[in-house]
């Protein structure tokens, strides 16, 4: 099993250009199947996730070349509508694959989601919104099934505003005979890129970024998409720089999209400048203790970043107060800084945080993708060398983490078939295959 060993104590500086998003690529990868000929999407992001998704394209029948980010793909051979049972489990999104195959399919068989283990997630949300334009959702076993003569658009309300219910209902309103209305639908810049995806696909889509869409079906064709970069991962090395009082300028991102984390690190006490398509953090004095920071939908405090955020926490003089209010089991990160000498009390959703002026490097265990980052970022942070187990985690959705960490000045190696070279790998295998 790889692990990652840090030497920790070294100050970052320097520039890197983030990768392209997962949480973006991930629907619009489940949406590849909706239109006819050829799409082409760049900066995609060589990471664990996609790896999955191609797979499970590839057993779908869909034509698939991936080279030097840019993946092209055509669902034109479409063959089946099967996700295959032991790669629909292995991650969260493969859920969407049921309103796009039901739209293109008019049924579709795969797994109950896995993914990382931050909580309960049900996919209710995700069945009631196929159900509300007319789908049938069934279990047999351990597999969901749908069947739908063509969905039938209408209002659709969602209770609360989830991201991947909305994404759901996107997917399978693009199908629908008429117009949808999707009243409570997530505001989170990952919703707006899969609607301007389908609406560059041919579908009109009006308020996207609202509580409200509307959704107006069209026939789909290929296009050519580029994937914007991914804010949690720029946030992941911001939160690098002010661990290690580092001077670190991240490019290729929207600061819009980070505003809530960047008010964070603000309140920490970083200088923080932005422009068009890049940020900058710097941290010259000590943390300062925050003393109520909440996770919330966008545009508040996002659930990804609050494992980023809890280290710097713990080493700020003073208490702050956590409440996780997203997921239940993401607070599980505590135990394993308490591990390097942080002082976090965890009384159900709610970490209280008496910071302590260092944290040791010890062995520690990542067991889901955000809290693995959480654990670089102490890492980076202690005294001494620590060493992570659990990297297959962050390989899901972290873009050669040990390289982009090494070039601004971390003395970090991974174990193992290294990242970039297993990253290759990935690349080759799909290189002009045209499965």
């Amino acid at each position: 099993m790889p692990e990652i060993f840090v030497e920790g104590g070294h100050r970052l500086r320097g520039e890197l250009y983030v990768q392209g998003s997962k949480n973006a690529v991930l629907p619009i990868l489940a949406a590849a199947v909706l239109p006819e000929g050829e799409t082409v999407l760049t900066r995609v992001p060589v990471i664990g996730d996609v790896a999955v998704s191609l797979e499970i394209l590839s057993a779908l029948g869909v034509s698939v070349s991936f080279a030097d980010g840019r993946l092209t793909l055509c669902a034109d051979s479409l063959c089946s509508a099967e996700v295959p049972q032991e790669l629909g489990a292995r991650m969260r999104s493969s859920v969407l694959f049921l309103g796009s195959l039901l739209g293109r399919r008019q049924e579709v068989r795969t797994a109950f989601p896995g993914g990382c283990a931050i909580g309960s997630r049900p996919v209710g949300l995700h069945l009631s919104v196929l159900r509300q334009l007319g789908a049938e959702i069934f279990s047999e076993g351990d597999r969901l099934c749908g069947r739908v003569e063509q969905f039938t658009g209408g209002t659709v309300t969602l209770p609360s505003p989830s991201v991947g219910a909305t994404e759901q209902a996107l997917l399978a309103a693009v199908s629908a005979a008429g117009e949808t209305l999707l009243r409570g639908a997530a505001r989170e810049p990952e919703v707006q890129i899969l609607c301007d995806f389908l609406c560059a696909c041919g579908a009109k889509i009006r308020g996207q970024g609202t509580g409200e869409i509307r959704v107006t079906p069209a026939p789909l064709h290929g296009c050519h998409f580029e994937i914007p970069g991914d804010r949690i991962a720029a946030g992941t090395y911001l939160a690098a720089a002010a661990a290690t009082s580092g001077d670190v300028t991240v490019r290729g991102i929207f600061p819009a999209q980070l505003r809530s984390s960047l008010a964070v690190f603000r309140r920490l006490g970083c200088l923080v400048d932005e422009g068009e398509d890049w940020v900058r953090l710097i941290r010259e004095g000590a943390l300062r203790p925050v003393s109520r920071l909440e996770t919330e939908p966008y545009p508040g405090f996002p659930t990804d970043m609050q494992p980023l955020i809890l280290p710097l926490l713990a080493l700020a003089s003073g208490e702050s107060r956590l409440w996780e209010n997203l997921f239940e089991n993401r607070l599980g990160l505590a135990g394993e800084l308490n591990r390097m000498g942080a002082d976090i009390e965890v009384h159900d959703r709610l970490a209280v945080i008496h910071g302590v002026e260092s944290l040791a490097g010890c062995p520690v265990a990542a067991h889901d993708l955000r809290g693995g980052a959480g654990l670089l970022v102490a890492a980076l942070a202690a005294r001494g060398d620590s060493h992570i187990t659990g990297r297959k985690y962050m390989e899901r959705g972290y873009e050669e983490p040990e390289r982009n960490l090494a070039a601004l000045g971390a003395v970090i190696r991974c174990s193992g078939e290294s990242g970039q070279r297993r990253g290759k790998r990935e690349e080759a295998r799909w290189r002009n295959s045209d499965r």
